[in-house]
């Protein structure tokens, strides 16, 4: 391992035992969570950091894509005929149009994606992937799928998938349906 990657890896287990060994404690005042959610929420916190990290590390380094880049093409080979309008994919990534605009102009002037006037009103702007930009999501995907199998399914024991994916769900429906996307269209 190359040297600033062990003392990053030596710190990042230093920081992570540091908060298992707190979480015995009493919760943290300012937080307003009981125990047990605040147990839930830091590890739910350090999980998503720590995956975010290692997936954006690895996509930088064994592709020409970013995290975010391989956000967008993701969606975009889901979507019908790879073709979504910013506003859709920004919506569906769970970022503001503001920023899903500017990830968009940076991976058009990359050739990844194209961008057009919409085809239905002629208003919005819609994109589309480039035959660029599949077979640089098909070459990045081997190997963040292969990451993702390492680092999150390798963990959790296999009695636990179903259960995890559920609280998933339902914490997700509550956030579309509460959150702030959303507020004041009921």
């Amino acid at each position: 391992m190359v040297p600033s990657l062990c003392a990053n890896a030596e710190r990042r287990n230093h920081q992570n035992e540091s908060v298992a060994n707190r979480r015995a404690e009493e919760p943290l005042p300012e937080m307003g969570l009981d125990v047990e959610q605040q147990r839930a929420w830091l590890a739910y916190m350090r999980v998503n950091l720590e995956l975010t990290y290692e997936m954006n590390h690895q996509l930088l380094a064994e592709s020409e894509l970013s995290l975010s880049d391989y956000h967008v093409l993701s969606k975009l080979h889901q979507a019908p005929h790879r073709r979504l309008r910013i506003a859709t994919l920004a919506r569906e990534i769970g970022w503001e149009r503001s920023r899903a605009s500017h990830q968009v102009g940076r991976m058009t002037q990359r050739g990844l994606i194209n961008t057009e006037r919409a085809t239905d009103d002629k208003r919005g702007t819609e994109v589309t992937v480039t035959d660029h930009g599949t077979r640089a999501f098909r070459a990045a995907r081997r190997g963040h799928v292969a990451l993702v199998q390492d680092l999150f399914f390798r963990g959790l024991p296999e009695d636990l998938l179903a259960p995890l994916t559920e609280a998933l769900e339902h914490v997700y429906t509550n956030i579309v349906d509460r959150g702030s996307g959303h507020r004041g269209t009921a």
